[in-house]
């Protein structure tokens, strides 16, 4: 439990709420759910990780980059993934690329979360917002470009294998 009696849970790396809000989205860390006017909508992992780490930098430009960085720790995946979680969210939020309420998609560079974030039960945070930890791994932050590298890597010394 944190100062505040709230209760939290590790995930991805850090501590951080299990239960929060979105605008009036209750978003449940641990079930991997989003509550829309009473109505539960399950969300993968993958998925729940990207709105945790864009509802810690409410209001601020992230990049496509950082997250596919800090949420995929590094792993080598296409921007795809990252587009499909961003649909999966929008759908479950009940959000719109073309109107958004939620998450507002940022040509050519990423994205940005524009709804209010705060606690679950209501209370005042004094104007700092849920605590939601920032901290994914103990390194410095990895990006899409250090996966892509190392997958590079791991081709051509196959290829080397394969030739010697």
């Amino acid at each position: 439990m944190l100062a505040t009696g709230r209760k939290t849970t590790n995930y991805a790396g850090g501590v951080m709420e299990s239960q929060f809000k979105i605008a009036d989205r209750l978003i449940e860390t641990n079930a991997s759910a989003i509550h829309v006017n009473g109505d539960e909508r399950r969300i993968d992992r993958m998925a729940m990780k990207v709105l945790v780490y864009l509802a810690q930098r409410p209001g601020r430009d992230v990049s496509r980059n950082e997250l596919l960085g800090e949420v995929w720790e590094g792993r080598a995946v296409t921007d795809d993934v990252l587009t499909g979680a961003i649909s999966r969210l929008r759908k479950a939020l009940g959000d719109s690329a073309s109107a958004p309420s939620f998450l507002r998609t940022l040509p050519g560079y990423g994205y940005r979360l524009v709804a209010d974030v705060g606690p679950a039960d209501g209370t005042s945070t004094g104007g700092s917002g849920v605590h939601v930890p920032r901290q994914w791994h103990a390194g410095p932050p990895l990006h899409f470009a250090t996966g892509a590298l190392f997958g590079v890597g791991c081709y051509l010394l196959l290829v080397c294998v394969i030739l010697a």
